[in-house]
Order: structure tokens, then sequence, then C-alpha cells
């Protein structure tokens, strides 16, 4: 007869052994979301899928860091969307953004009150010949700023009654999200992409830069659509559910639908997403433009 031989259970993080360890499919993970957490954490779904398919355990000690540090995030999230949804929030005027390049050699202004005007070159204000006159054109579209951030905005009072009927339904949907799992960990997965660092942040914060956008031109629908794919899988689920038509031939025109949709969920989501929409701008810059409007 053979013995069978105990396997050893050890913390896949602090690989320590001689601790109560806690299975990812237990009860008590489940009750507590901690696979959604563990997701917002790592942020690599094939970590998760391949956490979730072999035998994974996680000691009392690390699984309460990883919870307490998930709360710690969702309510540095909670503060800020609260804070900047206040509407009282000011922004100074003509005050730099942290975004905007600096020059890379300023120079400070000359005092140029005691410089004889004689030693200066005159500009030639008159032409040498007649120029006729023209049709005055005044820019009716203010120039869009480079920077990556926009001015805060104050909320105002929907007076249309169908849209404030419209936005009571939509948070009362909005509220029951909590009460499904799913859902929350979509929820969690989006919030990651708000993220300004290049590792966790979105192609649509990476490229807002309209030099940047204009270099990534070519493949940008395709880098939007392989960022669902990666980052926000269940999304994409939902939406080919939607668009693929009864003879499930996903045909190449669904890349830019998707690419197109995502975009302007995620610049409601989060302001300074905003690629996709300055698309505008390279297309006016290629047809001739000579400035860039928002």
């Amino acid at each position: 007869m053979v013995t069978p031989v105990k396997r050893e259970v050890v913390c896949f993080i602090c690989r320590n052994k001689n601790s109560r360890n806690y299975s990812l499919d237990s009860k008590k993970a489940k009750e507590d979301n901690f696979i959604s957490k563990l997701t917002l954490l790592l942020d690599n779904v094939n970590y998760i899928n391949k956490l979730c398919v072999i035998p994974t355990t996680v000691c009392r000690n690390c699984y309460s860091k990883i919870t307490n540090v998930h709360g710690y995030l969702q309510d540095i999230r909670n503060c800020t969307s609260k804070y900047l949804e206040e509407g009282s929030v000011r922004v100074k005027r003509c005050a730099s953004s942290p975004l905007t390049p600096k020059t890379p050699n300023p120079v400070a202004p000359k005092d140029i009150s005691g410089v004889n005007s004689k030693s200066r070159k005159q500009l030639k204000l008159e032409p040498d010949e007649p120029v006729p006159d023209g049709p005055k054109v005044e820019p009716d579209l203010p120039i869009m700023n480079d920077h990556g951030y926009s001015m805060a905005k104050q909320t105002k009072a929907l007076d249309n009654p169908g849209s404030k009927k419209t936005l009571e339904k939509l948070s009362n949907i909005f509220s029951d999200i909590s009460s499904h799992e799913m859902l929350c960990e979509l929820r969690s997965l989006s919030s990651t992409l708000t993220s300004r660092t290049a590792t966790f942040g979105s192609v649509l914060y990476k490229y807002r830069d309209v030099s940047k956008l204009e270099d990534h031109i070519g493949n940008f629908t395709e880098e939007i659509v392989e960022e669902m794919i990666n980052r926000v899988p269940l999304l994409v689920k939902a939406m080919l559910a939607v668009a693929v038509p009864a003879s499930n031939v996903i045909k190449e025109t669904i890349i830019p639908a998707l690419a197109a949709s995502y975009s302007i969920l995620m610049k409601n989501k989060y302001d300074n997403l905003s690629a996709f929409h300055r698309l505008t701008s390279i297309i006016a810059i290629k047809g001739g433009l000579d400035e860039r409007f928002s």
C-alpha cells in the first residue's frame, strides 16, 4: 500500500508554509471578491487566469494586506472623484500645467526702456505695392491648448425634465452595480486605465499629444481594440454580443466601431483620455490648416 504524500500548502506571495492559508476559490475569497481585488492590483489578466487554474493559496497576512491596499485605493479614487465633482475646484488662470513641456533654455525678458529706438531695426509697416482689401475673417473657434489637462467644469442644473428623468433611471441602475461581481470587476479594471503612468495608462492618454498621435495614426484603432481585449475583456464580449450581426460574420469595419465606442465611454470617465477625439486636429492639419482647434 502506497502512503499518500501530503502536499505542502505555501502562500504564493510570501512563500510561508507555517500559517493558515486561504484558497483563491474558497468560500471566504468568493464572499470578499478577493479575485477582483487581486486583479486590480496585479493589472494582468493572464496572471489571474493562471493563478485560478493551478491550486493557489494565500496566507492570512498577505490576504489582509491585499484587502487593505485595495480598500485604500478605492478610498483615494472615491475622494478624488468627489473632490473634482463638487464644482468648487478652482484652476488658477495663466498657471502652467505639470504636463506642459518647459522651454529648454528659458531667457528672462530684457528691459528695453533705455535702448535708443534708432539703434533697433524699424519694422516695415507699409508694403511697396498696395494690397487689395479682402473680407475680414474672424476666428469663431478657440485654439486648442497643447497641454493634457482641461479646466475644471462647473456643473449646471438640467433644465430639460426629460433629461432629469433619464438621469434618475441611470443613477438607479448604477447603484445596483455593486451587487454584481462581474460588473464591479469591470469597473475596477476600467479605473486602472485612468492612470497617468506608461505601464498602466491607456493609449488614449499616451497619444493625447497631437505629435505622438500623428506618429501612430496608422494602427491607432487597432491599438485601442487590443487594449480592450487585454484590459477589459468583459466589455469586449458585451460589445460583440450587440454589434455582430445574425450571420455571426465579423467584418473589418467592427474595429473602428469598437474603438470609437470605447473611446467615447472612456473620455466620459476621464477627460484626459482624449486621443481619439483629437483625430479631428490631425485631419485639419493634414488638410492644410495652420491652427489646431478643439
